[in-house]
């Protein structure tokens, strides 16, 4: 039996930040960057995870502001034997918790997890929320859970201290129906600073539908707050163009050049042997999805893995029109010959530059899962499955940064 690792990989871009409203001037002050492959330092391993029967892996911005704090990301998967979400935290760069079950009673799942943190680097109160979404295996519907991180734990080793672990996150909400819809993908996620949640996947028509939840004031809190009571009917997205079929986990991310209330959707679709992939337009605070798909241009391997996106942001301390912000939106896939590659993207499917490979990712399997700028001593991390001849276990790719 082949052994099957997860793997993770991280580069320095900066901190993010959002906007919930439509761009003008801040639209004007923003440059797109390509987000170079040689920017990602070499992948490591966490060998202290047992993960030869873990799913995909999906990662998540993970901010907390109570005291010491903790700014890093989360990684999960689904358990193939159980069929129960896992989850661990990484603060700092460090890995600091092996994987443990997300709490979910007798619910089981049939599809990987997705999360996204509640909030953003704007949001002038922060919840300390992150979301998980995943496809319940009874009735193939979307549940959410929402968990409240703390801080906590020591992250520096000095000769003083020894690193210890935050602690896990607690159940702020147990996971709760988004709608009496099916789906035969896995979801997507994604959330504006406490102003919007989307949530959409594909159903067995292979048509796509996207759920927009809008967070409710809380007057006595000062917040935008999610309330699971407020998910609006499902929107349809157009059909592929004719010939193609969608296949796999959609993915859904910040289209650019701001993050404001833009999202951009990527499936992989199949036409007989062919492999390509398609991005979608939608304008979250107005409900617009676009009128049609857009073929992505191909790489050096058609995608036999499924798509993921990041999206990148270095702020200007001063900003005006001659101290322009950089951008980057990146979409990553595996390829046929086990490659993950990647692409800086714009507008409905330009590329900035060709796809190209990440360095030493021969032997990677499923989906690769990328999250940007937020909030580490880094920027981005990138992680994957993969299979090697010697250890079964999920690896962490995480980077030498200072």
């Amino acid at each position: 039996m082949s052994k099957r690792n997860w793997v993770f990989s991280a580069l320095v871009f900066g901190a993010v930040g959002c906007s919930a409203s439509p761009a003008t001037d801040e639209q004007a002050a923003s440059v797109a960057q390509p987000l170079p492959v040689s920017w990602w330092t070499s992948w490591t391993t966490n060998t202290a995870v047992n993960a030869n029967n873990l799913s995909s892996p999906t990662v998540c911005g993970a901010v907390a502001n109570t005291s010491p704090g903790l700014s890093g990301y989360i990684q999960a998967g689904r358990d193939l034997t159980t069929n129960k979400y896992v989850l661990a935290m990484y603060s700092k760069l460090q890995p600091m918790l092996n994987f443990t079950v997300i709490p979910s009673g007798s619910i089981t799942f049939n599809s990987k997890p997705v999360c996204a943190g509640l909030d953003g680097a704007s949001t002038s109160t922060i919840t300390n929320l992150v979301a998980f979404v995943g496809k319940r295996s009874s009735n193939d519907r979307y549940y959410i859970q929402l968990m409240k991180l703390s801080g906590g734990g020591y992250l520096i080793n000095d000769p003083y201290h020894t690193p210890s672990p935050p602690p896990m996150p607690t159940v702020q909400m147990a996971w709760s129906q988004i709608s009496t819809d099916t789906y035969a993908s896995a979801p997507f996620v994604h959330v504006f600073e406490q102003n919007y949640m989307v949530v959409g996947g594909r159903r067995s028509d292979n048509l796509f539908y996207i759920h927009v939840n809008p967070f409710q004031w809380n007057a006595t809190t000062q917040t935008y707050d999610y309330n699971n009571a407020f998910w609006e009917a499902p929107l349809a997205a157009p059909a592929l163009p004719s010939g193609w079929t969608a296949i796999g986990d959609p993915t859904i991310n910040h289209w650019g050049p701001n993050m404001s209330g833009e999202v951009r959707i990527v499936t992989r679709a199949q036409n007989g042997t062919q492999l390509k992939l398609f991005t979608l337009w939608m304008f979250v605070p107005w409900r617009w999805v676009g009128s049609e798909w857009f073929e992505v241009p191909a790489g050096p391997s058609p995608p036999d893995g499924d798509p993921a996106q990041s999206y990148e942001r270095r702020f200007r301390e001063y900003q005006d029109d001659d101290w322009p912000d950089d951008y980057a939106a990146t979409l990553f896939y595996k390829g046929a010959d086990n490659k993950i590659y990647q692409a800086s993207i714009t507008g409905s499917n330009t590329l900035t530059e060709p796809f190209g490979a990440v360095a030493n990712t021969n032997g990677f399997i499923g989906a690769p899962a990328a999250v940007g700028s937020i909030g580490l001593d880094g920027g981005s991390i990138l992680a994957a499955r993969k299979i090697t001849p010697a250890k079964q276990y999920y690896t962490s790719n995480l980077p030498t940064i200072f």
